[in-house]
C-alpha cells in the first residue's frame, strides 16, 4: 500500500473507470445534440446544393412509356387489406420465413450471449462483497431471514433488464410497451430492496438512481442517438484513457516532484504542459473517429453492432468501478485488482466468442430479397422514426433498404461514417449535385449484409434539383417500392409526385401503399383514380386489369408489422400478373 494521501494503482483505476461511467450522460446529451445539427445539416444543404436538373418526365434507363389508345386505358383495381390479414394462415410458402430464421437465430444468440455475460458481471461483483464482508466480518442485518419472495422482487429485475432493454430495441418492440415493462421492474426492485432492510427512502432512490441509468444506457441502441452515441463512447474512452497514460508516464519520469508552482512562468509551463496532454488526447479520440468509420465502411461491423458494444462496455466500466471502488478499502488488499483483471479479461475474450458465434450463425444467411425502396410522407420525426425502426427491424433481415434522406428522418439512420463527414464538414460531398453523379451514387449503394446479418439503410443525399431523378432510377431498380401514404394531402407535392412515377412506370405488383386508419380512403381512391386516368395511357398494354394494393395499418401492433412485412416480401417475390404469355 501507498502512504494514506496517495492512491496505489487499483484505487487509480477505480477513479478511471468511474470517470468513464460518467461519460454515459454526457455522451448521451452529445449524441443527441449531434443529431439535431445533423438534420438540420441535411435540409440545408438540400436547399442550398443545386445542379443540373433533370426533367421529371425523363426516363433515367431509357425505357419508354408505350403510347396506347385512350380506349385501350387499363383498369385499375384497388386491393385495400389491413396489415394483419397478411397471416402465415393458409399461406403454403411464407416468403419472409428464411429471414425470419434468420433474425431468430440471430437475437437469441444476442440474448444468451449478452445475458450469460452480465451474470458473469453480477459473479464477480457478488464475489468481490463477499469477500469484502468476509475481511471486515460485517453481515446484512436480517438477510437471512428475508422471504423468498422478498429476494426474488429484489432479484429478478437486476438479472434480466439490460438484457431485455438491448433485446428490446433489437427486436422492434413498441417502445411504450418497453418503458412500461421497465418502470415495473423498477418498481418490483424498489420493492424488494425496501423490505430487505434498506428502508423506503434507500431502497426507491436506489431504483431511481438504475431506472435513470437504463434510460441513459438504452438511449444508445435507439436509432435516434446510436448513429453519433457509440462513436462519442469510443473517442471518449480512447481520450481518457490516453490522458491518464500520459499523465502515469509523466510521473514515472518525475516520480516525486516537490516543487510548488509559485510564479507565473511556473503556471505557464504547467498549463502548457495540461493543454499538450490535452491535445494528445483529443488527437487520439479524433484518431479513433476515424478508425471507427473506416471499420464501418470495411462492413467489419454493423452500426447496431457498434451500438451494442459501447452499451454492454459502459455496463462493464460501470461494474468494473463498482468492483474497484472497494479497494479503498486496505483490508482487501490486492483482491480488487485480480477481479478487475478477470472481468477484463472476460470482457475481451466474450467479444471474440460472439464474434465468432454470429459467423456462424450467419454463415447459412438466405438470399436477399429484392432491396426495398421507402417513400413516405414527410412527418413529425418521432413518428417517422418509431413507424420506420419497427419495421426495418423486422425487413432488413430480408433485403437491403433504398430511402431519400428527408427533414423526418433526418439523423434517425445516421451512420458512423456519415458522422465523421459531418464533423469534418465534408457531408456536402455526399449529395448528388448533378445529374451525372447519379450512376455513381446508384453503382454504390451497399446491397451486402453486415456480420449480423443485417442489411443496412442506405440513404441517399439530394438536391432539391436531383431528387425526383433520384427516386425515378431507384423505382427503376428496387425490388419492392413502399410509399407511405399517412397524412398525405394533395398538398404534399413531392408524395404527389412519387404516387403518379409509381403508377405511370413501376410494376403495380411491387407498389405497396400503407395507410393508416384515419385516412379518407374514398377521396384517397379517387384521387388515384384521377392520376391513373392521367398516367394509363404511357403504360403497355396488359392482359387484365392492374391491380394496386393498399395496406392499411392501425396501431402499429406487432401484427400489424410482420403482416407488412409479409406483405412486403410477398410483393418483392411475385411474378407480374399483367405480362402477356
Amino acid at each position: 500500500m501507498t502512504p494514506d494521501d496517495e492512491l496505489n494503482t487499483t484505487q487509480w483505476a477505480a477513479a478511471i473507470a468511474v470517470m468513464l461511467a460518467l461519460l454515459v450522460p454526457l455522451a448521451a446529451a452529445l449524441a443527441v445534440w449531434f443529431k439535431k445539427r445533423y438534420a438540420k445539416a441535411v435540409v440545408r444543404l438540400q436547399s442550398d446544393t443545386a445542379g443540373l436538373a433533370v426533367p421529371p418526365q425523363h426516363t433515367v434507363q431509357g425505357s419508354k412509356p408505350v403510347q396506347q389508345d385512350t380506349a385501350e386505358l387499363p383498369a385499375l383495381v384497388q386491393r385495400v387489406l389491413p396489415a394483419n390479414a397478411f397471416s402465415r394462415a393458409g399461406v403454403e410458402h411464407d416468403p419472409t420465413d428464411p429471414a425470419r430464421r434468420l433474425r431468430r437465430r440471430v437475437l437469441l444468440l444476442q440474448f444468451t450471449a449478452g445475458l450469460l455475460y452480465w451474470w458473469t458481471l453480477l459473479l464477480v461483483v457478488v464475489i468481490a462483497f463477499a469477500y469484502l464482508d468476509s475481511v471486515t466480518n460485517e453481515r446484512t442485518p436480517n438477510s437471512d431471514a428475508l422471504p423468498a419472495f422478498v429476494m426474488h422482487l429484489l432479484l429478478w429485475p437486476l438479472l434480466f433488464l439490460p438484457v431485455a432493454l438491448a433485446w428490446a430495441f433489437q427486436a422492434g418492440l413498441p417502445e411504450r410497451r418497453v418503458w412500461t415493462a421497465t418502470g415495473i421492474a423498477m418498481a418490483a426492485f424498489a420493492v424488494g430492496m425496501a423490505v430487505s432492510g434498506m428502508g423506503w427512502l434507500v431502497g426507491g432512490g436506489f431504483a431511481l438512481a438504475c431506472a435513470l441509468l437504463a434510460v441513459m444506457l438504452a438511449t444508445f441502441v435507439r436509432p435516434a442517438v446510436r448513429g453519433a452515441g457509440p462513436p462519442l463512447v469510443a473517442a471518449f474512452t480512447v481520450g481518457l484513457l490516453s490522458f491518464y497514460a500520459l499523465v502515469w508516464l509523466g510521473t514515472l519520469l518525475d516520480p516525486s516532484p516537490e516543487e510548488e508552482l509559485v510564479g507565473w512562468i511556473d503556471w505557464g509551463l504547467a498549463l502548457l504542459v495540461f493543454s499538450t496532454l490535452l491535445g494528445a488526447a483529443a488527437f487520439a479520440s479524433w484518431r479513433m473517429l476515424l478508425r471507427l468509420a473506416r471499420r464501418y465502411a470495411d462492413k467489419r461491423f454493423s452500426e447496431l453492432q457498434l451500438a451494442l458494444g459501447a452499451y454492454w462496455s459502459l455496463i462493464t466500466a460501470f461494474s468494473l468501478a463498482l468492483v474497484l471502488l472497494l479497494s479503498f478499502d486496505e483490508r482487501t488488499g490486492a483482491s480488487m485488482e485480480w477481479l478487475g483483471l478477470a472481468m477484463l479479461i472476460v470482457w475481451v475474450v466474450w467479444r471474440w466468442l460472439l464474434r465468432l458465434a454470429l459467423q456462424i450463425a450467419v454463415r447459412k444467411a438466405p438470399a436477399p430479397l429484392g432491396p426495398l425502396l421507402l417513400l413516405r410522407v414527410f412527418k413529425p420525426s418521432s413518428r417517422s422514426e418509431a413507424f420506420t425502426d419497427r419495421f426495418l427491424a423486422r425487413w432488413r433481415f430480408a433485403a437491403p433498404v433504398w430511402m431519400i434522406a428527408g427533414p423526418d428522418l433526418a439523423g434517425a439512420y445516421m451512420e458512423p461514417d456519415e458522422f465523421f463527414a459531418f464533423l469534418r464538414r465534408r457531408l456536402h460531398e455526399r449529395f448528388i449535385t448533378h445529374a451525372d453523379q447519379l450512376p455513381q451514387a446508384l453503382a454504390a449503394l451497399d446491397n451486402a449484409r453486415d456480420p449480423d446479418g443485417r442489411f443496412r439503410v442506405s440513404e441517399l443525399f439530394c438536391a432539391n434539383t436531383t431528387w425526383q431523378a433520384t427516386v425515378l432510377a431507384l423505382i427503376e431498380r428496387a425490388g419492392v417500392v413502399m410509399l407511405d401514404l399517412r397524412e398525405y394531402t394533395p398538398e404534399r407535392a413531392g408524395t404527389h409526385f412519387e404516387l403518379e412515377a409509381l403508377l405511370r412506370r413501376a410494376p403495380l405488383h411491387k407498389v405497396l401503399l400503407v395507410v393508416g386508419p384515419h385516412e379518407k380512403l374514398p377521396q384517397l381512391q379517387a384521387g388515384i383514380d384521377t392520376i391513373w386516368q392521367s398516367v394509363a395511357s404511357q403504360r403497355p398494354v396488359a392482359a387484365r386489369p392492374a391491380t394496386l394494393n393498399i395496406v392499411q395499418i392501425g396501431s402499429g401492433s406487432d401484427a400489424e408489422m410482420w403482416g407488412l412485412f409479409r406483405a412486403a416480401a410477398a410483393a418483392a417475390t411475385a411474378h407480374d400478373p399483367q405480362r402477356k404469355e
